[in-house]
């Protein structure tokens, strides 16, 4: 069985052109009678034997072909003789229930999805199955791998689903699954396996470099549908350690108002913390997405999360929390918590900055968090600072308590730079001290 056999009616000759040029291009060996059949040839038994022989059958579907007598009699011949028929529609037709049945591919008002068209071939022209399992094998899961190579999709979701639910507690499923990503022809077929290896929490089987080159293809593609490619997105995102390319595809996903968000999550998944900033004033994210963004920076505690949490971002956090009240909490308790050096400049730029008692006073909360780390530039500030900013840098001084600072706090006074703030800070110093019990 080599070629596959085209019916058609002769008013779709034009079409049917085009489509002779495809399968050319493509090397798909095809079969029409205008072509074969010389003057007084037996015509319906060549036909007969161009069906019984092919590898599976394309008929091209019009009102014309519908109404014709010689394509009913074609499609019907080749289903009763056991081969797979590919329904291409060209133009909006009521289909017999039979042919309604299968997969069709939709080529109405100039629609060309000749990959699609080309897949379809392979599948169908497959003798055997596509994925091998050992003789061994369950025999619901060696029926679910049939079912993979169905012409019908229901079927095919079938089989996936089977497999999945194998998957559970049988290794073979999980191969199964495995090697439908990498060698199935249908990319729906391939993105559905990978999805359910995610939710399996079988990561281990998405690992090979096929399976995420796979991946990556199918997100740079832009002909493929959101749906799909979103998929895509969603399932780098949940892989250990990916490739650069992996995160590189997700990064350029951000620019595709139809997968940003899912571009975005996925990014947000891996935690790549190097563009949180850009996800968060990129339209096209979602709410939630930009929230957890948010909590990230918040719980992350890198050099690059730190230098989001500036108090120049919080504009760009009003379209996370509406509250910039809550926002600013956020902000400052994260960077008292932080153990990064950069957290204590950014909470002293605040504390000079700052005209809100309100904010003032978390400020004062988040330094206090600090504690003795934090002497050493609150002193240096003080020394070196402006007279506005003294009292508040007395205040926290004091709030921390640390007798470490005294000996600073002294050498002060004693130069004559002395009031009663520096007095109040020395006292709860030494009240703080004093209330401490001695080991």
């Amino acid at each position: 069985m080599s070629h596959i056999f085209i019916s058609f009616a002769t008013s779709n000759s034009d079409f049917v052109q085009e489509l002779v040029e495809e399968c050319r291009k493509r090397e798909h060996e095809y079969w029409v009678f205008s072509e074969r059949l010389l003057g007084g040839d037996d015509w319906k038994a060549e036909i007969d034997d161009a069906i019984e022989s092919c590898r599976a059958m394309i008929v091209v579907m019009s009102p014309a072909a519908k109404a014709s007598e010689y394509v009913t009699y074609e499609w019907a011949f080749a289903i009763g003789t056991g081969k797979r028929v590919i329904p291409i529609i060209i133009e909006e037709t009521k289909l017999h229930p039979v042919i309604e049945g299968k997969q069709t591919l939709n080529f109405i008002n100039g629609k060309r999805d000749w990959i699609g068209l080309s897949n379809a071939i392979e599948l169908e022209a497959s003798g055997s199955t596509t994925i091998r399992v050992p003789r061994t094998t369950k025999q619901p899961i060696k029926d679910a791998v049939k079912l993979l190579d169905s012409a019908k999709e229901s079927d095919r979701d079938e089989g996936i689903k089977t497999l999945a639910e194998y998957g559970r507690n049988d290794p073979v499923a999980l191969n199964a699954l495995e090697a439908a990503i990498i060698k199935h022809s249908i990319h729906k077929i391939r993105l559905e396996a990978a999805a359910h290896l995610v939710d399996l929490d079988a990561l281990s089987y998405l690992r090979s470099q096929e399976a995420i080159s796979f991946m990556i293809s199918i997100l740079n593609a832009g002909f493929h549908s959101p749906t799909i490619r979103g998929k895509a997105a969603s399932i780098l995102g949940k892989l250990q350690n990916p490739p650069p390319q992996a995160i590189e595809a997700l990064v350029k996903g951000l620019s595709s108002g139809s997968i940003a968000d899912a571009c975005a999550s996925a990014l947000v998944e891996l935690e790549h913390v190097h563009c949180f900033g850009s996800l968060l004033v990129t339209p096209t994210v979602s709410f939630p997405t930009k929230l957890r963004i948010f909590q990230l920076i918040c719980e992350k505690d890198t050099q690059e999360t730190v230098e989001i949490l500036r108090q120049s971002f919080i504009p760009m956090y009003a379209q996370v929390l509406p509250n910039v009240e809550d926002v600013e909490y956020a902000r400052l308790e994260a960077l008292g918590r932080s153990k990064n050096p950069l957290s204590l400049d950014i909470l002293i730029e605040d504390l000079k900055n700052s005209e809100s008692r309100n904010q003032l006073l978390k400020i004062y909360s988040s330094l206090t968090l600090k504690g003795g780390v934090a002497l050493p530039r609150l002193i240096e500030e003080l020394k070196h600072g402006k007279s506005k900013h003294r009292s508040r840098l007395l205040f926290i001084i004091g709030e921390i308590g640390d007798k470490s600072a005294l000996e600073a706090l002294r050498e002060m006074s004693n130069a004559g730079i002395a009031d009663a703030q520096l007095y109040n800070a020395i006292d709860k110093i030494n009240k703080k001290s004093q209330s401490i019990p001695s080991k």
